[in-house]
């Protein structure tokens, strides 16, 4: 049983709300479905200080405004966090050299050295290569009648287009993948204990040696590849360090593959669970766009931002959160309140996309970079699957399905489907 969760269900036992706050960002059960205590949060209190010593703010309008409060720093968390969620040593200062880890003129510098490689008129070049990718893909699966979509198809799908974009060989799939899980799953401050902070500081290093060789390459042999351009810019002495260029390149290919990959499993496991939104889709291919957003709002591959630190004592809410506090926005709750979304709990496919408000990239100045390319990557892929597998059906119960044992990331494990 989880520290500080009581009975066999978090969200059902008579426990107090700071802890089954707790068994949210903890409890591998509080994956499958943690809008009951979401909705708890929201309603009863938006402004919560939770078991791990963290604050934890729901509800749309509050989170908008937290993300708004330059009083509540990415940077400072990403700076002080880091100590805390590895060993120290090098992969302490890899960490902290991350674009999300920077706030101010650090950011801004940080961000526009790779922007203009993901604005939506950017990664319209990239149409047919995530088109030929989903058709190989399928290629491959067709004739089997069967397949656990995850592995074969999901992950590949985003895998394939960002090893493309940044010049990565596409063959060495399996060492980011895992690196990467090691990553994302339970990465939360005051969650992880010491052997993940073990395990996910020989990953980060392991990750930034992959990627020093690769730009060692790159320097002798340059490609038309985003990693060639960022050597090419810190040659020109354009303020970007070695530990900056490693971070950034190793940040691009972990963000560019594992929350589109769980996206697009979300919006399967979804469509599949009640047949009818798939049969229409099917029917009426020009719904994708409007189900994408609703995919990424119904259930947000990513639940919470990460950590912000209080620079000085902020109140939301009439409570007070002490200056050196963590705070932690809830997104997938602010997905989820009826004061932005007309019943927020209903998978809607007639939502339409340029009213849907959803928090799932964030906003702001760390709105997700790469949000017009995981959108563009979803919406192919489920063109695809609509246009060629229309049969397609999931292979087990919703609620049988195993989840990503992830504080950060919802998502299922295993996606078993057949056609």
């Amino acid at each position: 049983m989880t520290a500080g969760v009581a009975g066999d269900d978090p969200l059902d036992e008579p426990a107090t709300l700071t802890q089954r706050s707790g068994g949210y960002l903890t409890d591998p059960r509080c994956r499958r479905d943690p809008h009951s205590l979401l909705r708890e949060l929201r309603e009863a209190e938006p402004v919560h200080r939770s078991a791990t010593g963290a604050w934890i703010i729901s509800g749309y309008d509050l989170v908008m405004d937290a993300i708004r409060d330059e009083r509540l720093s990415r940077g400072a968390a990403g700076y002080e966090t880091a100590a805390t969620l590895f060993e120290p040593g090098p992969a302490v200062e890899l960490f902290r050299g991350r674009l999300v880890n920077s706030d101010g003129e650090t950011h801004t510098r940080r961000r526009k050295l790779v922007n203009r490689s993901f604005t939506p008129r950017a990664v319209d070049r990239w149409r047919p290569l995530i088109q030929q990718t989903v058709d190989e893909l399928i290629d491959a699966m067709e004739p089997r009648g069967s397949a656990d979509l995850v592995p074969a198809f999901c992950y590949p799908v985003p895998e394939r287009v960002i090893c493309g974009l940044l010049g990565v060989p596409h063959t060495d799939h399996h060492l980011f993948e895992e690196w990467t899980q090691v990553l994302n799953n339970r990465a939360i401050v005051g969650v992880d204990g010491d052997e993940q902070r073990r395990r996910g500081a020989r990953a980060l290093i392991e990750f930034g040696d992959y990627v020093r060789s690769l730009i060692e390459r790159r320097r002798d042999d340059p490609a038309d590849d985003l990693v060639s351009h960022l050597i090419e810019v810190e040659a020109s002495g354009d303020r970007m360090d070695e530990t900056e260029l490693v971070a950034m390149i190793v940040e691009m290919i972990g963000g560019g593959h594992d929350t589109t990959a769980n996206t697009i499993a979300n919006g399967v496991l979804d469509l599949l669970a009640e047949p009818e939104r798939w049969r229409r889709l099917v029917r009426d291919p020009s719904l994708i766009a409007d189900a994408t957003e609703e995919i990424l709002r119904f259930r947000s591959p990513v639940q919470v931002s990460l950590s912000r630190l209080a620079v000085c004592d902020v109140t939301y809410a009439g409570v007070t959160i002490p200056e050196g506090s963590l705070v932690i926005l809830t997104l997938a709750g602010s997905n989820r309140d009826p004061c932005a979304f007309a019943r927020p709990d209903d998978f809607d496919l007639s939502r339409p996309a340029a009213g849907n408000r959803h928090l799932s990239f964030g906003f702001g100045t760390h709105f997700c970079l790469g949000a017009s390319l995981a959108r563009v990557e979803v919406q192919i892929a489920l063109t695809s699957l609509t246009s060629r597998l229309p049969a397609l059906r999931l292979e087990a119960a919703p609620s049988e399905l195993p989840y990503r044992d992830s504080a950060l990331i919802t998502a299922p494990a295993e996606l078993p489907v057949s056609w």
